[in-house]
């Protein structure tokens, strides 16, 4: 009597159409969760919108400043200022300067496609402290008083309040050295501070020649949260429809 069972052939046959099947696929979960990651990221931002809209209207309309200028600035990365208005998760960071504040890391803080706040973040105290997002340097500063009111926004549905930092790019030219794996600069102050890596497929490219290849201007993405508090993606070449910098004019009414 014959036995049952499968023929070499018969099982090659089955390896193949398994190994078919997961090359179909894999891209296809890989490109879900990267929509996920995204949407998960603009939950995020909302929740800060939520924190900003609440501190401002028990704040004469006014916003937090982009960095401190002096100890008692209420500044948007600090627990003292933000604190009391957003879900905040996981251990703040104490800075290791004379003032000891506490700054805002981990959470809502976090962006989930920033694999370098989530792996490489330093640990200190048994806190990771990690921050994935980066504050509009020139919304609120402290020489331009007129812009510390949001009601003087003409355009804030194209006003950037919130937005994916880069660690490659911070702004004003503050290198790594700075800011360690996992930690991005506290402002962008361009464009070029972004990070359009995270919500798109680089494809394998360095980031300074995939930005400046047309496939980072068309393909790259990074989640903004605006002055009406609402959130979206932007590519690069959205540029002329979204106020960073510049066009100070056009903003106040």
């Amino acid at each position: 009597m014959k036995k049952k069972g499968f023929t070499l052939i018969e099982l090659l046959v089955v390896v193949a159409i398994i190994a078919v099947l997961m090359a179909l696929l894999i891209p296809a979960l890989g490109k879900a969760r990267e929509t996920a990651y995204t949407v998960m990221c603009q939950n995020n931002l909302k929740q800060w919108g939520l924190a900003f809209a609440m501190y401002s209207d028990a704040n004469y309309s006014r916003m937090p400043l982009p960095y401190s200028y002096t100890v008692q600035d209420p500044v948007w990365y600090h627990e003292a200022t933000m604190g009391k208005y957003i879900a905040m998760a996981g251990g703040q960071y104490s800075h290791p300067d004379p003032w000891g504040r506490q700054e805002i890391s981990n959470g809502v803080a976090v962006c989930p496609a920033h694999k370098e706040a989530k792996s490489d973040g330093i640990i200190e105290n048994g806190v990771r402290y990690s921050r994935s997002y980066s504050y509009n340097y020139n919304l609120p500063r402290g020489d331009r008083p007129q812009f510390r009111n949001l009601p003087n926004y003409a355009f804030r549905d194209r006003l950037a309040i919130l937005a994916d930092g880069s660690e490659y790019r911070p702004a004003w030219s503050v290198g790594p050295a700075g800011f360690p794996k996992g930690w991005v600069s506290y402002f962008f102050a361009d464009w070029q501070d972004l990070e359009y890596g995270r919500h798109a497929t680089r494809m394998g490219l360095a980031f300074d020649d995939w930005y400046s290849t047309e496939l980072g201007q068309t393909s790259g993405r990074v989640n903004l949260l605006f002055a009406d508090w609402h959130v979206s993606l932007a590519r690069p070449i959205d540029r002329s429809k979204v106020f960073i910098t510049g066009s100070w004019d056009m903003m106040s009414e």
